[in-house]
């Protein structure tokens, strides 16, 4: 007995806020759990297709951590402005290194 296949309009949650939806035979997308907004193909980093937010630590009431050391980066849904996650990250680090899921969609 093997691992059962994704049917097409099926989701499967992968985040608090994100699930993976099949579209089509080989075709996976994210969308946010609270509105139903397709995000990016499953198979791509979802944080570089959503708007995202700059926050020095000083603004969240951190007062002893140097914004030229860490800032929040805030990712957003584009369309229910639902927080999608938070990084804390040197200022000087690129977004696209910064992956907390990836989807291999082979096995769906």
């Amino acid at each position: 007995m093997g691992v059962q296949k994704m049917k097409v309009g099926e989701r499967m949650r992968i985040h608090e806020y994100l699930d993976v939806v099949k579209k089509g035979e080989h075709e996976f997308v994210v969308v946010c759990r609270e509105c139903g907004t397709e995000i990016c193909d499953a198979s791509e980093n979802y944080k570089l297709h959503v708007p995202y937010a700059v926050r020095d630590p000083v603004e969240l009431g951190y007062r002893y951590v140097r914004k030229e050391w860490n800032v929040y980066r805030e990712y957003y849904c584009p369309t229910c402005a639902t927080l999608l996650q938070v990084d804390v990250v040197n200022p000087k680090e690129p977004e696209q290194d910064l992956r907390d899921i990836e989807v291999f969609v082979d096995g769906l």
